[in-house]
């Protein structure tokens, strides 16, 4: 069956969407480093790339598949791509944060709420295995404020009492750090570890 990407109709109930500078930073990391979403290995310096969750997930489970002709493949069948890339560190690094940060991906939409819901009734097993509950209470604004001419700035004592450093985000990053407050419970901390790339 021959396809083309206009086939590839966009779920009408998909509760996602992107800002125009993420947009410009996710399109920079798909013509830089291609498809980092999965499985990437550099063979220039025997390393992972990007899913390093997930071949772990996969030993633990399967224990040590063999890779052939660019995949893995589980005992129940399941395929699992592996690519191979040859990058210098400095990209790599880049591609590795590139895979993982925020700042090139879409955020959730208030319709999220009314999905969360289908899922919980119709698929409760994914619904909990997921740990999905934990997006039921996120908070959304349909207007998102102007952040441009604030003072970036942010000292990081009025996160957390037990920290003692300061923070000179870029423009973007401070507005990262404030919208994302509207989807973490006003979760400060969570909001500033996001935008410097680290996960709590």
């Amino acid at each position: 069956m021959s396809m083309k990407l206009s086939d590839l109709k966009p779920a009408e109930y998909n509760p996602r969407k992107i800002a125009d500078k993420a947009s410009e930073g996710l399109l920079y990391s798909l013509t830089e480093f291609g498809d980092i979403s999965g499985i990437v290995f550099n063979k220039r310096t025997d390393r992972l790339v990007s899913g390093h969750q997930r071949v772990n997930q996969l030993k633990q489970t399967y224990g040590d598949l063999e890779i052939s002709g660019g995949f893995v493949k589980t005992s129940k069948g399941d395929k699992f791509s592996v690519r191979i890339v040859d990058w210098p560190e400095a990209k790599e690094k880049a591609a590795n944060l590139a895979a993982n940060s925020p700042t090139i991906s879409g955020t959730f939409t208030p319709e999220l709420g009314d999905m969360l819901a289908d899922i919980q009734d119709t698929d409760p097993v994914s619904f909990e295995a997921m740990g999905f509950d934990s997006l039921m209470d996120m908070d959304f604004d349909t207007e998102m404020p102007d952040y441009s001419d604030a003072n970036t700035e942010i000292d990081v004592d009025d996160f957390d009492e037990i920290m003692d450093l300061k923070f000179t985000l870029s423009e973007d990053q401070f507005k990262f750090v404030m919208d994302s407050l509207y989807q973490l419970d006003n979760d400060k901390s969570k909001a500033l570890l996001m935008a410097l790339n680290y996960e709590s």
